[in-house]
Formats: C-alpha cells, structure tokens, sequence
C-alpha cells in the first residue's frame, strides 16, 4: 500500500507488520524485535494503558538508551494517547514541571529512573514490566489526524520550557517525506543517534517503522567517539544516520566512504565548509514546531555558504 494512502503512523506500521512480520524492527546491542514481536508486545502494552488512564491523556515516558525507545511510545499512542518524552540527564525541577505541565496521567519508566520524579503519585509502569504483561488487545479507535500524537518540550525564550503539540496528520505527512527523501524501505538500516526527546529521534524512529526498515538504536558510550561510530556503521550496515552539525561534519571529513552509508542528514547549526563524503548529504532546517526540519539542501559541492535549502513539497515558507 502506498504510503499517501495511509493518514498516521499506526496505519503504517500495521501494514508493515502485515507484509514483513518478520523483518527485524529495532536492534539495541545483542536484542533484537521483529516487526511482529513489536506489535504484540505493544498490543499488551496499550491494554494495559487503558486499564489505567482514559484515551486522550499524556504518558510521560523516562527511558536511557534501550529497545524500550521504540516499545513504550507506540504502546501509548495505540491506547489512544499521546506521550510526552522525559529526558532523564535534564534537571528533576525541569522534568517535573513538564509533567505537570503536560497533565501527564501515567508514566513509563525504566525502574533506576523513577527516583528522579519524586512529585509524581499517578500510576507508572515499568520498562523491566512490559514484557511480562498479559496478552490484551487495545481497544481505542483508530486516532485521527488531527490528534495529539507528541509534546516535545524545548527550553522557550522565556527559559521556561514550552511544549510543541504535534499531532498524528503532523507527524506522518513530514515522516512520509523524509522516507521518500531518504529512499527509505525495508533494507533500510537507519541509525538512532539522537537523544529520545530530541525531534530528530521522532524522525528516525517513525520513518523507519513506515517504510518497514530496521532502527539500530546507537548504545551510549559511542555516541561521540567517531572511530566506534564508524565501526558500528560498517559491522551493522547502517545505510541512513542523522547525527548533529559538528558531528556529522567531523564524521563525514574523516569517513567519507563509510561503507553501506548512502545517506546522512544534519541540522542544528550552520555547517562548515568541507568537501562532502561520498555518500549522499542533506543539510536541514526547522524547528521542533515543523517536527524536525522543513527546509533542506543536498550539499554536492564544496562552498563557503552552505544554503538550508527550500522546502519540502507541499510547504510554503516565508
């Protein structure tokens, strides 16, 4: 089925639990999920949800770097909710008031985490749990377009943070997209190297499950040490990666033929002027308001000014 014929992302997975069950969906070291395994273990996870807060309301979802990335925030949104990540490395006064901001109902947690919200009484699950719950099917309607799929909070020019409300008919139309920009499908192996609240993690992990590729979550300790990253790349025959400005532009001027990578997107900053790799090099620009990036540049040259680009279809910018 054509992606343009699909309105949110649940659809899309589940016509990709349908036509590959079997092709892995998320490797996180040693673990790896099926697209089926996904499905049920996410399927146990929204009953569960709903036996404990109605549809509509906002999961609060605390992780580190695990499988449970791609697991808890599709539970919570096939429970007919939306979720609301909680990076755990922020200051607890910050993460609390985003939960009390948000109206957060329940919470997801890895159980080392759950010290740092001491102010939250509501009902919480725990990551180590998800795997032992009972079979249940979830029973929330399909969510519509127009509902709340994310809040991703950024740090607001007050310094008070602020929650961008993203909603499903957001999330795919920029998700189908950057599938097609990437030339994402499902021999893609794409790299999840941002941090889980950061919008770039909400694009590789959504266009990864619509296009029916496999997410290598990227473990901690390597995420800044470039020679692992690039071992990492090769051993596991990453083909897409996002990483950050500095980042990316170091990996791509020392690894310019990292072998399988055929794609790699940036943004953040303005990039420096370099010679670009061999593989394909996007330049973008948005804020976390437009999901990720709304404006783009493929950089096959070298230039002092590299541009942000124009805008993806069906978008107009001022």
């Amino acid at each position: 089925m054509s992606l343009t014929s699909l309105n949110t992302v649940l659809e899309a997975f589940h016509e990709q639990v349908k036509a590959c069950p079997n092709q892995p969906a998320v490797v996180y070291e040693n673990i790896q999920l099926s697209y089926s395994e996904v499905d049920r273990l996410t399927d146990n996870l929204a009953a569960y949800i709903e036996s404990k807060v109605p549809p509509k309301s906002v999961v609060g979802i605390m992780l580190g770097r695990n499988e449970y990335m791609m697991l808890a925030p599709l539970g919570v949104l096939k429970a007919g909710c939306a979720y609301l990540p909680l990076d755990p490395s922020y200051p607890p006064e910050r993460l609390e008031f985003m939960m009390k901001d948000a109206g957060a109902k329940m919470l997801v947690a890895d159980e080392e985490l759950l010290p740092i919200l001491k102010e939250y009484k509501g009902p919480v699950i725990k990551t180590s749990d998800i795997r032992k719950l009972h079979p249940g099917t979830p029973k929330a309607p399909q969510p519509q377009p127009e509902d709340l799929f994310i809040l991703l909070y950024t740090s607001g020019t007050t310094g008070t943070p602020k929650g961008c409300m993203l909603c499903h008919r957001n999330i795919y139309a920029y998700c189908s997209h950057h599938s097609e920009l990437m030339g994402l499908d499902h021999t893609s192996h794409i790299s999840a190297y941002a941090s889980f609240g950061f919008d770039a993690f909400v694009s590789d992990l959504y266009s990864s499950l619509i296009s029916g590729g496999t997410l290598y979550i990227i473990p901690e300790k390597i995420r800044l040490n470039l020679p692992a990253l690039h071992d990492y790349f090769e051993q596991n025959g990453i083909t897409c990666c996002f990483m950050t400005t500095q980042v990316a532009t170091q990996f791509a001027i020392n690894y310019p033929d990292c072998k399988g990578l055929k794609t790699m997107y940036t943004g953040g900053e303005k990039m420096s002027s370099f010679q670009p790799p061999h593989y394909r090099l996007f330049n973008c620009y948005g804020p976390t308001e437009t999901i990720c990036y709304v404006v783009y540049e493929e950089v096959k040259k070298q230039e002092e000014n590299i541009p942000i680009g124009r805008p993806m279809k069906d978008i107009k910018v001022y």
